[in-house]
C-alpha cells in the first residue's frame, strides 16, 4: 500500500525505478518523464536511449513490478493519464522534423497500432504539449507558436473524449487555463 510522504504513518522508502539500472547497459540514457495513474498502479516511463531526444514510453506494473508489453515509440516526454487509470494522452513527434505534432491516446494493455489519433496539428509552427488541469478534470492540448496560441480540452473522466477548442487561436494572442474545482 502507497502513502503519502506527508502521513505520519509513512515510514519507509519504495523505489518505483532504479534509472541507473534502466542505464546500464546503453552508452547514453535520459529519463524524460514519468507519471503515475491516479489510483496509483501504474507507471509511465519516457526514455531515450540515443541522445536525440527521441524518446519511447514504457508502462511499469508497481504493483507486480512488472513491464507491459507494449512501447510507444518517437514520442514527446509530454503525457497524461485520464482518470480510470487505463487510458493515456500522450504526443508524437513528426518523423521529418521531430516536432511534436500529434495527440494520441492509448489504452494500457493493447498494442500502440490500436492506438488513436485525437489531434494532429498541420501549422509546423506550433507546440503540442499536453498536462492536467489543478481539478484534475481535463487534460489540455496546448498549442503555441511564438506569439500565439490555443487550448483545446478532453474531459479527463471520458476514455472517449474528443478534443474541443476553448478559445480558437487568434495571430498574436497567447492565453493559457487551468481548471481549480471539480
Amino acid at each position: 500500500q502507497r502513502q503519502s510522504a506527508f502521513s505520519e504513518e509513512w515510514d519507509e522508502w519504495e523505489t518505483l525505478l532504479d534509472a541507473n539500472k534502466r542505464a546500464a547497459h546503453s552508452e547514453f540514457y535520459s529519463m524524460g518523464g514519468m507519471a503515475i495513474t491516479p489510483d496509483n498502479t501504474i507507471m509511465a516511463l519516457a526514455e531515450d536511449f540515443l541522445s536525440r531526444r527521441q524518446y519511447g514510453i514504457r508502462f511499469r506494473n508497481l504493483e507486480t513490478g512488472n513491464w507491459y508489453p507494449e512501447l510507444l515509440d518517437n514520442v514527446e516526454p509530454s503525457f497524461v493519464w485520464a482518470n480510470d487509470s487505463w487510458t493515456f494522452y500522450y504526443v508524437r513527434k513528426h518523423p521529418v522534423t521531430l516536432l511534436p505534432y500529434q495527440v494520441w491516446r492509448h489504452a494500457i494493455g493493447t498494442p500502440a497500432s490500436q492506438d488513436k489519433l485525437i489531434y494532429e496539428e498541420k501549422d509546423d509552427t506550433y507546440y503540442v504539449s499536453l498536462h492536467k488541469t489543478t481539478s484534475k478534470h481535463y487534460v489540455v492540448i496546448h498549442l503555441a507558436s511564438a506569439t500565439t496560441s490555443e487550448v483545446r480540452l478532453l474531459d479527463a473522466e471520458m476514455a472517449d473524449a474528443e478534443p474541443f477548442v476553448f478559445l480558437p487561436r487568434r495571430k498574436d494572442h497567447e492565453y493559457s487555463l487551468d481548471h481549480y474545482q471539480h
